[in-house]
């Protein structure tokens, strides 16, 4: 088993995909456990063909802690793409933004 923190921080795209189809197609009996806040890779097919492996972290409000969703467990049609998905919105595990503006008079 392997885990890498944050991948994707310091890769080109193109390369970080790469990397996780070598070790895809190449490992039968290794697991790989990651963390990123890369959201192109749910853009990604093997993401979208295998949803169960897919969990998103999101804080929640009252304790700070972490609450756990998988990636399948939305009630998605399989031909959803999971990235749009969560950029409108549907799978939560997104910051709510506030507005631009700045009130100078509090």
């Amino acid at each position: 088993m392997y885990y890498l923190d944050e991948l994707g921080e310091d890769l080109h795209n193109d390369l970080l995909y790469y990397y996780l189809n070598v070790f895809i197609f190449n490992s039968d009996k290794s697991q790989l456990v990651i963390t990123s806040q890369e959201t192109t890779l749910l853009s990604q097919d093997m993401i979208n063909e295998n949803r169960g492996v897919v969990w998103f972290v999101e804080k929640n409000k009252e304790t700070a802690s972490s609450e756990y969703a998988r990636g399948d467990s939305f009630g998605l049609h399989k031909n959803l793409s999971l990235y749009n998905s969560y950029r409108i919105g549907r799978l939560g595990a997104k910051p709510e933004l506030g507005s631009i503006f700045i009130n100078l008079e509090d």
